[in-house]
């Protein structure tokens, strides 16, 4: 029997954290525009059975603009976060994405917990209405 086949269902929602938005960002410098570690985190800071995965976020022109396309990496001990992260919905928010905020906000959308060290910016005027819609947007 195989190791999916055998999970609990878990018991947390998956969590992430922009590596830009840590306190030691400057020490550990961030791959490409944005990096963004995605899994199964403990509350202690370590991680769970389910393991993590990376996405980065590449720098191109895309239809004659500047965007940030997801690139996503994982290695065998993250497939099961990255299955989770799949069944949420994540491939769609694999799409070209304006800003690391708007990646951001099309994780906390899947239903992922924001455990980076610094909160994203506050929503204001209205705008966190019209969240859904951007999520989905590049621009």
């Amino acid at each position: 029997m195989n190791r999916s086949a055998q999970r609990q269902p878990p018991e947390q929602p998956l969590s992430f954290s922009d590596q830009r938005r840590q306190r030691y960002a400057d020490v550990i410098g961030v791959e490409e525009a944005g990096e963004f570690m995605i899994g199964d985190y403990l509350a202690d800071g370590g991680f769970g059975s389910d393991g993590e995965f990376r996405v980065t976020l590449v720098e191109l022109f895309h239809r004659r603009q500047c965007v940030l396309l997801p690139h996503l990496r994982v290695f065998w001990d993250g497939t099961d976060s990255l299955r989770r992260a799949v069944e949420a919905g994540l491939l769609d928010a694999l799409r070209p994405v304006a800003s690391r905020d708007a990646f951001a906000r099309r994780l906390l959308l899947l239903g992922m917990v924001d455990r980076s060290d610094v909160p994203l910016p506050d929503l204001t005027c209205g705008v966190q209405r019209d969240i859904p819609r951007q999520a989905r947007e590049v621009g």
